[in-house]
């Protein structure tokens, strides 16, 4: 084995990353521009000096790594969160947050936000932030993001808690004194969160990429980060994963991908911030919003995603599936690749139908053919990962102080 396949398996099993999801061509990548920030010609003698050093490998890993996060990625556990702490909250409590992995930030101070915008006081609330990479934590302590990392915050939101700072926004000093950040490795035994245990462990768009030593280890030091009457909130790749194992109850509304223990939480707590919307019937799929995913630039797909009927039927779909209705979903969305076979998001839709109705090589099939007609959709990556990942039966619970349940520039991935 030559001498950068072996770093390369070194950082496999420290990030507990499938194989897949660390190729040689990004290793390559990220050691060239080391390289060059080091002004090395010789490719042999920076892998020997990788290999000598931690400090120069943890520098090649965090190259090898992408930041996929924003600010209120996915609004909805954002909105269920402050209405769950609240009915549970203790007089005099601190509420204890962990977002983990945090990447540069936005998903933390997102969760802060959210809570000073629901009336929540300076002193009432912190949130612990941890990640693997030095990098990614420096960027998130500046707190100081470019316009376009800052689109998706509605004009009121980033006027009240940004301010401006060049061409940049800066996140308001009141916002960043409630987030602490921490440099930790979640996949490994040795994990310990700063504060435990906290009142909810926000860990998105992790686990699915994970070996499945990783995957349990990750969620044994998440369990027992978390209070006994905790709220878990996970990405919608891994809802799914978890949603199917009986230790865990989903609470709603559909979206949040969001659970607690069960029995661990009265069954009337289960309706907090559903007074619009009841539960779905199978929360499981609960299919993430269209405007997720951006329809491919393919000519062709363009064409369809444009026609307002087709984008009408397939809005159908989603209501069907999350009414619970998965045959008919399944059967409408069918027909209708049969007479649109290039559409990525059909196929995904249809994915995420098979997936909730028990047939998991027909998902991942079709989550392979969507990311075919459109290499951008990270949504049936995540799935096509989550899918491959999920083991055929449910591992038995394990004894100890918490139920654990069972078990990216190629796309290695780095997060919320």
């Amino acid at each position: 084995m030559n001498l950068s396949a072996h770093l390369r398996d070194r950082l496999l099993r420290e990030l507990a990353l499938q194989d897949e999801f660390l190729d040689p061509r990004t290793l390559r990548l990220a050691a060239a521009e080391r390289m060059a920030i080091l002004e090395l010609k010789d490719e042999t003698s920076y892998w020997e000096q990788a290999a000598d050093s931690d400090v120069e490998l943890a520098a090649l890993r965090d190259g090898c790594l992408v930041a996929e996060t924003g600010f209120f990625r996915d609004e909805t556990p954002f909105s269920l969160l402050p209405c769950w702490a609240q009915a549970r909250r203790h007089s005099g409590e601190t509420l204890r947050i962990l977002s983990a992995p945090c990447s540069t930030g936005e998903e933390p101070y997102s969760i802060a936000i959210a809570l000073l915008e629901s009336g929540w006081k300076e002193d009432s609330f912190v949130i612990d932030a941890v990640d693997i990479s030095r990098t990614v934590l420096h960027a998130a302590q500046r707190g100081l993001y470019p316009t376009r990392r800052v689109q998706p915050l509605r004009t009121d939101r980033k006027e009240r808690f940004l301010q401006r700072s060049g061409a940049s926004w800066q996140v308001r000093p009141e916002v960043q004194r409630h987030v602490r950040f921490h440099e930790r490795n979640l996949t490994q035994p040795n994990f310990s969160a700063p504060a435990a245990p906290y009142d909810a462990v926000f860990c998105r768009n992790l686990l699915v990429y994970l070996t499945e030593a990783g995957r349990h280890q990750l969620q044994a030091n998440l369990l027992q980060s978390l209070a006994s009457d905790g709220l878990l909130i996970v990405g919608h790749a891994e809802a799914a994963q978890i949603g199917r194992h009986p230790a865990w109850v989903s609470m709603p509304p559909p979206g949040a991908f969001a659970f607690v223990r069960r029995g661990a939480v009265p069954a009337e707590s289960l309706a907090i911030g559903t007074a619009k919307s009841a539960p779905s019937p199978t929360p499981e799929i609960s299919l993430p919003s269209k405007t997720r995913h951006r329809e491919p630039s393919d000519p062709t797909t363009a064409r369809l995603s444009q026609d307002t009927a087709a984008t009408a039927l397939l809005d159908r779909v989603e209501a069907l599936a999350d009414a619970g209705r998965l045959s008919e979903a399944g059967a409408l969305c069918a027909e209708w690749i049969g007479q649109h076979p290039s559409n990525s998001r059909a196929h995904y839709l249809l994915g995420l139908i098979r997936s909730a109705d028990g047939h998991p090589t027909e998902a991942r099939q079709l989550f392979a053919t969507a990311l075919r007609l459109d290499p951008h959709n990270h949504d049936a990556r995540l799935h096509l990962a989550a899918e491959s990942a999920a083991p055929k039966k449910p591992s038995p619970l394990p004894t100890g102080p918490g139920l654990v349940p069972p078990g990216k520039r190629s796309a290695t991935p780095h997060r919320s």
